[in-house]
């Protein structure tokens, strides 16, 4: 399973928030595009505060070394 960081999710509700400003005629189709970016934000939220939590492994990439054999 892929984590993403708060950034990537926070990312990802703007790019459905621009979708929905672009999408021109379909009214479900711009709402559907909001409740996705709504969607990504409350996603980013809850890893914010399982992060606050330390529940979870921290967004920061620290490189780890590899095992060595």
């Amino acid at each position: 399973m892929n984590v993403r960081t708060v950034a990537e999710y926070m990312a990802k509700a703007a790019a459905f928030d621009a979708l929905a400003v672009r999408v021109e005629n379909p009214v479900p189709l711009r709402n559907r595009y909001a409740d996705l970016a709504d969607c990504y934000r409350l996603l980013a939220k809850e890893r914010e505060r399982m992060l606050a939590l330390a529940a979870v492994e921290s967004d920061d990439p620290e490189p780890t070394a590899s095992p060595r054999r």
